[in-house]
This record gives C-alpha cells, sequence and structure tokens, in this order.
C-alpha cells in the first residue's frame, strides 16, 4: 500500500511515439514499455498477441507515482487492453505535489494511446481511483474521445490539492492554464483523520466546479463504499450518478460495497495488504478481498460491453 509510513497529515497533506521509450520487459502474453517522453511518464502494457485491442488511461491515488495503477494496468492488459499507468505527479520530470495538475497531461497520455499501431481507433477508456477517480471524471468532462469511464472511490467535485511541501492552497487540476474551481479545505481542531476532514469541509462544495457532472457522453461506473475512511465516497458517488443522469449521461452505474473500504477495487490482496489497506481505507479484509473479486469481474463486463 503506498501510503505506509505516512501520518494521515501527510498522506493526505509525446514526441507522442515509442521512440524514446524502450521494451525493458516481456513476460507471459504482456509486452511491457517504460515511456518516459514528450511530457509523459508512464508504463505501457500490450498484449503480445499483434493483435489492436480497446486501450486505457489508468490513474492511481494521491500516493503519486504509478505503483497501484501498474498492477491494474499489467492485469487488464492481461485481459486484452492496451493499458497505459500514468504517472501524473511526484514521478520522473514531474512536479512533488498533486496541484493544479494540466488535464492536458491526461490528454497527452490518450494521444499517445490513440497513436499506437496496437489500439483500435476510437476504442478509449480511463480507470482511476481515489484522486486518480477525481482526475478521470474531470478529464471525461473534457475528452470526447473516451468512450468509458471506471471511477473507483470517486468523488462529485474537484477537491484542493495535496501539497506535502507546505505550498499555498491550490485547486487539485487545471485546464488551458486555468485553475478548476475547487473545494478548500476547512480548518478542523476536532477531525481526527481524513474523512473527518472532507465531510467538514464538503459544505463548500456549493462554490466548487462541479465538472464531472458536464460534459461527459461515455458510459460511467462508480465504485464505492459507505466504510470508506478516506471520504465519503458512497455518498459523492450518489450525488454524481444522480447528476450525471440528470444531465443525460447514457449509462451510469453505481456498485457499493459496504465493508470494502477505500480501496475495494484493485488486484486480489494477501491477507497483509488487506490489513494494511483497511486499515488506513476502511472496511474489513474480508469485505475488500470480497470487494476487489467482484468488482474486478464487474469492471472487465463493463469495460467489454462498452469499449
Amino acid at each position: 500500500m503506498p501510503f505506509k509510513g505516512l501520518g494521515w497529515v501527510g498522506r493526505f497533506a509525446l514526441a507522442l511515439a515509442l521512440g524514446g521509450s524502450s521494451v525493458v520487459a516481456r513476460a507471459a502474453d504482456v509486452r511491457t514499455t517504460e515511456v518516459e517522453t514528450g511530457g509523459l511518464s508512464a508504463t505501457l502494457y500490450v498484449p503480445a498477441d499483434g493483435a489492436k485491442h480497446p486501450a486505457l488511461l489508468v490513474l492511481g491515488g494521491a500516493e503519486g507515482g504509478r505503483d497501484w495503477a501498474r498492477g491494474v494496468a499489467r492485469k487488464l492488459a492481461e485481459e486484452g487492453f492496451v493499458a497505459l499507468a500514468q504517472s501524473y505527479f511526484n514521478g520522473p520530470g514531474l512536479p512533488k505535489a498533486l496541484a493544479n495538475v494540466p488535464i492536458e497531461r491526461f490528454q497527452r497520455a490518450i494521444d499517445y494511446l490513440q497513436a499506437l499501431p496496437s489500439v483500435e481507433r476510437g476504442h478509449l477508456g480511463v480507470v482511476g481511483l481515489s484522486k486518480g477517480a477525481e482526475a478521470a471524471l474531470a478529464l471525461a468532462a473534457r475528452e470526447p474521445r473516451l468512450r468509458v469511464v471506471v471511477a473507483a472511490s470517486p468523488s462529485d467535485v474537484v477537491w484542493q490539492g495535496i501539497d506535502r511541501t507546505g505550498g499555498a492552497p491550490a485547486s487539485s487540476w487545471s485546464f488551458r492554464g486555468v485553475p478548476l474551481a475547487y473545494v478548500p479545505f476547512q480548518p478542523c481542531a476536532q477531525c481526527r483523520g481524513l474523512l473527518d476532514l472532507y465531510r467538514h469541509s464538503y459544505p463548500q462544495a456549493v462554490a466548487a466546479d462541479r465538472v464531472e457532472g458536464k460534459g461527459i457522453a461515455a458510459p460511467v461506473l462508480l465504485i464505492s463504499s459507505e466504510q470508506d475512511q478516506v471520504w465519503p465516497s458512497t455518498a459523492m458517488a450518489r450525488v454524481l450518478a444522480a447528476r450525471l443522469r440528470r444531465e443525460g449521461a447514457a449509462v451510469v452505474s453505481v456498485i457499493d460495497y459496504p465493508t470494502g473500504g477505500h480501496f475495494a477495487f484493485g488486484l486480489s490482496p494477501t491477507a497483509a495488504s488487506a490489513k494494511e489497506d483497511t486499515g488506513f481505507g476502511g472496511g474489513t479484509p474480508d469485505g475488500l478481498a470480497a470487494a476487489r473479486k467482484d468488482s474486478w469481474k464487474r469492471v472487465l463486463e463493463f469495460l467489454r460491453a462498452h469499449d
């Protein structure tokens, strides 16, 4: 789990071509390529059958880097998708803070995927967890090329960015050089963890840019948990789903796992990782394991139905 060793405040707090990339591994039926070029820092996983496949951008959360995204992207490639695990901050050549991250950074990843000979043209999607889900939704609102969106532990608004270096408060995302309006964190002496802080700050959402409810034409799958101890993903997923349906989204599906916790979607956990993930993200180890098994199957079904 990427948050190991941090306190809760710390946790919170393309020449677009294969030129410049290097194939570093081949395992089973998946080719792995590290991509550090054209402003793109990512790992590409391609089924090694020589055929064309749908493509997915995979975005992890506030840990930065792409450890979670790599595992999920590789598994998706084993299931027949070209998958790109992208670092969008705290990676090679990227800022350390999750603050005013340009949506264009994700659009460059979409450009890269679309240009690959292994990708079926027009078959593009995005999968994100936590802050990666927030990013995926903000991207989908501005990127008509996406045909499917999976947002696990999502938010219905843009939140204040996370800067562990102590920088000034800022939006998490920007577009065309303009920060997206965001919900700022409110002082909260009584807060005992992230969930308290997000709940305490959420009333300020009236002034935020609810970008996830605007302009998303792609089918959306939301995954949440009532026992999420990072932020109220179930409540925010319900608000978001209602907004998307009201604004004419073609398909909106919501899956809630009461005891899955914040990390209810991902690879099958070990006993140790389930204990660690639920210790920070809520839920129970058995609930998390069951949620991941079921949500993985249902995500694949959703992706295949809408790719």
